[in-house]
């Protein structure tokens, strides 16, 4: 049996069901048997209940698309308030004549004339368009907003990114998973880790941004521990190409090899073991740091680059180099440097000045050159 209901809005929503019963009639039995009874409110309540087994449900707009069709093993649907409550839920939804999420759950319910559908009871939400999976023990659907609100615990899988929270908003049109709260996600080939607060997950453009602190973490893929880790206070991620973009009190550590970046933003080629700062940036190992407007740091190769304003200070003996342009060698502590060269040391009192310098600073063993007019050469050695 079936039955058909319009409501006062532009919308259809069809009810079939391969088993339909009505508590209306046992009211009417009894007026059969006493035409002067008056309906109690129990009965009244009974009355407006229709009880539907293996049931599909769907609604569509004025224009004739499918809003949504779910089945259930059981749905009950209440005149009075126009909310219907199902069973063991599956189906679809739909924007446009296209299906965009597939559901299923233990129990659903249709509010206000379809105005909202909530799930609960382990929801899986997957969406065919990009392979995206989301689970949680609850889920409510806003058709006019376009928007699934996670109130929460969940997880989001996707076969480049897997992440959870503790709670989320994804927006269907866009296809853009907001996660809020003790937010962690995973990306394979290399493994990065991410955690923060709140994480924006734009699954067809494959990044992931975030407005507040973030931390994100490389494994090593032989010993699967930490081998290097950025945090800051915003920063993206675009998971196709493994670039991290970082921007405000960006602090990098690296373990192979050992040293540590700071910067108000970095970029970090995670596969080519590449960190570029387009800002001022510091770069310390050991005893030793350098600094300067710009620079780059080649994980592979173990050589920093510095540009502009470039210093470099050993902490042990206070040795300073100030230039324009510095390369440093971090295995064998060698540096170069170019344009405008200072060079100073407290230990005999000395201040060279050149247009290159090499050597190792810590170890106050420098050698300055000037220029073809005027060259100086300055060795030093304690």
């Amino acid at each position: 049996m079936s039955a058909l209901f319009l409501f006062r809005k532009t919308t259809t929503w069809t009810l079939i069901g391969v088993l339909f019963f009505s508590l209306s009639a046992c009211r009417n039995n009894q007026q059969t048997t006493d035409p002067n009874a008056e309906n109690t409110p129990q009965e009244e309540e009974i009355e407006e209940l229709l009880i539907l087994e293996n049931a599909t449900l769907n609604q569509i707009d004025s224009q004739g698309n499918t809003l949504w069709q779910l089945y259930g093993e059981k749905a009950v649907y209440r005149q009075d308030d126009q909310n219907a409550e199902i069973e063991e839920v599956t189906g679809e939804l739909y924007e446009s004549g296209e299906v965009f999420l597939k559901i299923e759950a233990n129990e659903g319910k249709i509010i206000d004339d379809g105005e909202q559908i909530n799930l609960q009871g382990e929801v899986v939400a997957t969406d065919p368009r990009n392979g995206a999976v989301l689970k949680s023990e609850k889920i409510e659907w806003y058709p006019q907003d376009k928007l699934l609100v996670i109130p929460q615990p969940l997880t989001g899988t996707h076969p480049r990114f897997q992440a959870s929270a503790n709670e989320g908003k994804y927006y269907t049109d866009r296809e853009q998973l907001d996660l809020i709260g003790n937010v962690e996600g995973v990306a394979k080939n290399p493994r990065l880790e991410l955690q923060g607060e709140l994480v924006s997950w734009f699954i067809p453009q494959e990044t992931v941004k975030s407005p507040r602190p973030l931390q994100v973490d490389r494994y090593d893929p032989e010993t699967e521990t930490v081998s290097d880790r950025v945090t800051a206070n915003s920063g993206e991620v675009k998971l196709d190409k493994k670039i991290v973009s970082l921007e405000e009190n960006v602090a990098f550590n690296s373990s192979d090899p050992k040293l540590q970046a700071t910067s108000n933003a970095i970029t970090w080629e995670v596969e080519k073991k590449l960190i570029t700062s387009r800002q001022p940036i510091q770069v310390f190992q050991e005893d030793i740091t350098l600094s300067g407007n710009q620079g780059t740091v080649d994980l592979n190769t173990e050589v920093a680059e510095f540009q502009g304003d470039v210093k470099g200070v050993s902490q042990e003996n206070q040795a300073t180099l100030f230039a324009n342009q510095l390369r440093w060698n971090l295995p064998t502590e060698e540096i170069e440097a170019t344009g405008n060269v200072v060079y100073q040391q407290q230990n005999p009192p000395l201040t060279t000045k050149g247009e290159k310098a090499s050597g190792i600073l810590q170890e106050e063993n420098i050698t300055v050159q000037g220029t073809e007019e005027e060259r100086v050469v300055t060795e030093i050695v304690p």
